[in-house]
């Protein structure tokens, strides 16, 4: 079957697909992908994109790649467009329902990484490159945040959205925010409006302070105060490398280098581990002492050929340990 052959295809690309290969493995599954097989296609990478959410940006690509092979046939392209507004839907549905079951039924109190959250982000990104619209956009998250649409019924009196609810919407507004302002005024209006008032009147400490990060993230234009660092590829540097030249970690950016501390334990041939030895008193440091304390380490000085007899004098000299890494005191024993 000639679908079936196709999707399998599509599925080994997805399976090897990474931010050094998309050039290659995003040509291939556009060159397989059929507009009659949308229905069958969105839901596969969906998946592999909500299993891989810090790659959202990447899989974001991948739908307007699609998008943009059908694009011209109107027929097509509303069947796309459709069927990815669907799943957006159900999965932020699904998740909020896992993430609402998890944290009832979680009394430890960690925290843990919320599916719908990351689905949110994806959200904002496929916003971004348009393939969903505004309308769908600003439904959500009048549904999320309980704000009435015209010709609904509207919400219970002060009925307010959850923590998750809210986070979730607050996630979405972060992403795609700044072009979402710039689309239309009833983001200001209704979306900015709605979060200021709940910051009045929702009582959770939490929820005051994602929603004051956001209002501060729009009062500067959008621009993050922090650039997180996003996923690298492998033939990438990064800013900070660390190389071993044998005498230990050296740092090849300078202006880095110097916001470094000072390294306790230099290396340097006339010291052994920042100027002395390591004994310890009794016992082997993997043991403790007698009275099962943690073992104590003494730093000795530097010793000379001519100081060589008083080391080997010391009471404790037969428990000598050089640190890891440090060479052998060949001085000590000549």
């Amino acid at each position: 079957d000639p679908r079936e052959k196709m999707i399998k295809q599509i599925k080994g690309c997805l399976n090897k697909i990474t931010p050094e290969k998309y050039e290659r493995l995003a040509a291939q599954i556009v060159s397989y992908f059929e507009a009659q097989t949308s229905n069958a296609i969105i839901p596969l990478i969906f998946e592999k994109a909500l299993t891989e959410l810090a790659f959202s940006e990447m899989y974001a690509n991948l739908f307007n790649n699609l998008h943009a092979k059908i694009a011209t046939c109107e027929q097509s392209h509303t069947t796309f467009l459709m069927a990815l507004m669907l799943r957006c839907d159900l999965e932020l549905k699904k998740a909020l329902a896992h993430d609402e079951a998890e944290a009832e039924g979680d009394s430890s109190g960690e925290k843990k990484l919320k599916r719908s959250v990351g689905i949110s982000k994806f959200i904002g990104e496929l916003y971004l490159r348009e393939l969903l619209k505004e309308e769908f956009l600003y439904k959500m998250i009048c549904r999320l945040l309980y704000i009435a649409l015209p010709g609904n019924p509207p919400f219970p009196e002060g009925k307010t959205p959850s923590t998750l609810e809210l986070e979730v919407a607050l996630k979405m507004i972060e992403t795609a925010g700044q072009h979402w302002e710039q689309a239309t005024s009833r983001f200001s209006i209704a979306v900015v409006g709605r979060i200021v008032e709940l910051a009045s009147t929702l009582t959770s400490t939490r929820a005051k302070f994602l929603i004051q990060d956001v209002l501060d993230l729009r009062r500067r234009g959008w621009a993050h105060k922090f650039v997180k660092q996003k996923p690298k590829r492998l033939t990438e540097g990064s800013n900070l490398r660390q190389i071993d030249t044998g005498g230990g970690i050296n740092y090849d950016d300078e202006s880095l280098a110097s916001y470094l501390p000072e390294s306790p334990c230099p290396r340097t041939p006339d010291s052994f581990c920042g100027g002395g030895m390591f004994v310890m008193d009794g016992h082997d440091r993997s043991r403790g002492n007698s009275r099962g304390n943690s073992p104590v380490a003494h730093r000795l000085p530097v010793q000379t050929p001519d100081s060589a007899s008083s080391l080997c004098s010391h009471p404790s000299a037969n428990h000598i340990r050089s640190s890891p890494g440090c060479p052998p005191p060949v001085s000590a024993f000549q």
